[in-house]
């Protein structure tokens, strides 16, 4: 399959950060980013990662002296944009891991003026896990470190730009960890990560983006990256009847508000518990906004349609910070 690719901004100087060393790199954003650097974790706070002996690249700011929080790279040069899911990690259900796949390219498909469509083979990208040294470019070293990379979509990668590569030696969850990294990664995170590289994105620099280039935890989508994948490929277009619960909830994404998306069908109930009668359910793929939390985060309540209600969070993407959204209910 022939894929056309275009690039922009191709000369921003960089400054790579390696274990804490500085080293000015003089080149091209096509020279020096052939590949989005690789993940590495860290068990710091946003605030901290500054501070936090890890591997990676970062963009300097602009040479205008206007201070950029995203950075875009490249871009894909046709619509609508393919992906394919190669395979399934080991620690993970496949029907979970491929849903939290599925849900990341709709987040970023609702938030841009482009339209992302999965087909079996030959996408323009392609998601896959492997162990040591898959087809990606860069070697996996077990469980921790690093945890995923992504190719940018530029001509000179052939067939492997825009690639998605995901170590497949980590414990995986789709839900909230419950056990501290390296024991538990959060896989919705990271691939929501990924495929901003793999759309044309690279690291922020505003620490509290999804594409900031330290893993942190659960993080979903910010005014940020909106701004970043906008200014690629321009805004969507919202489609259906006003009132629309769909389209309500592209909106709150849109202005920054939370929102949550369902990997599989999600029973709405009364309360924060599974003893609360069921109010109504929300479908496989659906996104409603978040309104509140309990103090765990591991029931949230929100509205879907003029419905109101909780629901598992553990069963949903979340874009946005959730720790700005108000406390509510007496639980946990």
């Amino acid at each position: 399959m022939t894929r056309k690719r275009t690039t922009t901004r191709q000369t921003l100087p960089l400054l790579i950060i390696i274990f804490g060393l500085s080293v000015a790199f003089l080149g091209t954003i096509a020279a020096a980013f052939l590949i989005a650097s690789p993940e590495v974790a860290t068990t710091s706070t946003a605030a901290a990662v500054a501070e936090t002996p890890y591997f990676d690249e970062l963009p300097t700011p602009d040479p205008a002296g206007i201070e950029l929080d995203y950075v875009v790279s490249a871009r894909w040069d046709h619509d609508p944009i393919t992906y394919s899911i190669l395979n399934c990690p080991r620690s993970l259900d496949c029907a979970q891991a491929q849903a939290a796949v599925r849900s990341a390219m709709a987040t970023w498909d609702r938030v841009s003026g482009f339209t992302l469509v999965e087909v079996a083979s030959g996408g323009d990208i392609e998601v896959s896990w492997g162990s040591g040294a898959p087809s990606g470019p860069y070697h996996f070293d077990g469980p921790g470190g690093v945890l995923a990379h992504a190719t940018l979509p530029l001509p000179s990668l052939g067939d492997r730009a825009g690639n998605v590569y995901l170590d497949d030696d980590e414990n995986w969850v789709v839900g909230t960890p419950t056990l501290p990294y390296p024991q538990q990664i959060h896989l919705p995170t990271t691939v929501l990560h990924e495929i901003g590289h793999a759309l044309g994105l690279n690291h922020s620099e505003d620490p509290g983006a999804l594409m900031w280039a330290g893993y942190v935890g659960v993080r979903g989508l910010t005014a940020d990256d909106i701004a970043g994948i906008q200014a690629l490929y321009g805004t969507p277009e919202l489609t259906g009847q006003p009132g629309n619960a769909q389209n309500a909830a592209d909106e709150a994404l849109l202005s920054g508000s939370v929102t949550a998306t369902a990997t599989t069908s999600v029973n709405m109930r009364a309360g924060p518990g599974t003893g609360y009668p069921v109010l109504t359910v929300l479908p496989d793929g659906q996104t409603a906004i978040v309104k509140g939390r309990n103090r765990s985060n591991t029931w949230l309540y929100v509205e879907y349609g003029e419905t109101g209600g909780w629901v598992a969070s553990w069963l949903f993407i979340i874009s946005g910070d959730l720790n700005a959204v108000p406390l509510m209910g007496t639980g946990r």
